[in-house]
C-alpha cells in the first residue's frame, strides 16, 4: 500500500449545486468570500492574498 505525506496544499476544490449554500457553510469555518463568479465562489481565510477554497456549479442531484 502506497502511502502520500502532504507538506502543502494550494486550495481544495468542490463543486456544489448551490453556491449561496456553499458560502453559508463555508463561513462557519470563519472563511471570507475573495470572489464570485456565475460559476464559481473563491473563498479565503484570514490572509487576503491566499486562496482556500475553490467550489464550483455542479448540477443537483434528483
Amino acid at each position: 500500500m502506497a502511502i502520500v505525506k502532504v507538506r502543502e496544499l494550494a486550495y481544495g476544490r468542490l463543486r456544489s449545486p448551490d453556491l449561496d449554500e456553499m458560502e453559508a457553510f463555508l463561513t462557519h469555518f470563519d472563511m471570507v468570500r475573495a470572489e464570485r463568479t456565475k460559476d464559481a465562489l473563491y473563498m479565503r481565510g484570514t490572509d487576503p492574498s491566499r486562496l482556500v477554497q475553490r467550489s464550483g456549479v455542479s448540477r443537483k442531484r434528483p
